[in-house]
């Protein structure tokens, strides 16, 4: 067997691509209440700057032992169930409007409103986050449906009066009771 060199490893010298990290975009689909206030899904689409995809949960496992020996047994998962980061930009619109955080706070606050006490039916507050991966050429290579999505937290904010800088983002975790992970697999 030669050794590996550029001309016999196939993903070289076929020009495969390489996958980007950045070539994504995260798609939203908000609960009806948020719908019915008119909040703009693609303004969250367009500051959404990263997402975590934990779709591998770890699996567990149960040991069996007889005499000096063990055996090991894999179970399903833990929890089946998922947790999902996402950081924006935060910026203001021509009305002052923090309108990324003013969605993510009124879609945290139909969970439970921190100043009236406020909380809502579960079908009420979930929604769907649709993440897409592509590549160069904007070829949809990963499609992650998190589905019935529910704010768990929302980032808060530090002021500093010794600091010039701008807020770099926010984060909210959501979670998803399951997820639809669809990609190409030629196997």
């Amino acid at each position: 067997m030669p050794l590996p060199h550029f001309s016999n490893i196939r993903s070289h010298n076929e020009l495969w691509e390489p996958i980007y990290q950045n070539l994504f975009e995260v798609n939203f689909i908000l609960p009806l209440i948020l719908q019915a206030e008119n909040r703009d899904p693609v303004l969250m689409m367009e500051n959404c700057k990263k997402v975590n995809l934990p779709l591998t949960p770890a699996i567990g496992n149960a040991s069996q032992k007889f005499k000096f020996s063990d055996r090991e047994f894999l179970l399903t998962p833990d929890k089946t169930s998922v947790e999902v980061n996402l950081e924006f930009n935060i910026n203001q619109d021509d009305t002052n409007s923090v309108f990324v955080w003013n969605t993510l706070k009124r879609w945290y606050d139909l969970v439970w409103n921190s100043q009236t006490g406020e909380t809502c039916y579960k079908k009420d507050i979930v929604g769907t986050i649709i993440v897409l991966q592509h590549d160069k050429k904007g070829v949809v290579i990963r499609r992650v449906v998190y589905n019935n999505s529910q704010i768990k937290e929302v980032g808060g904010f530090d002021l500093d009066w010794g600091s010039n800088g701008i807020f770099e983002g926010i984060s909210a975790n959501f979670i998803a009771d399951y997820w639809d992970d669809v990609y190409f697999d030629n196997i």
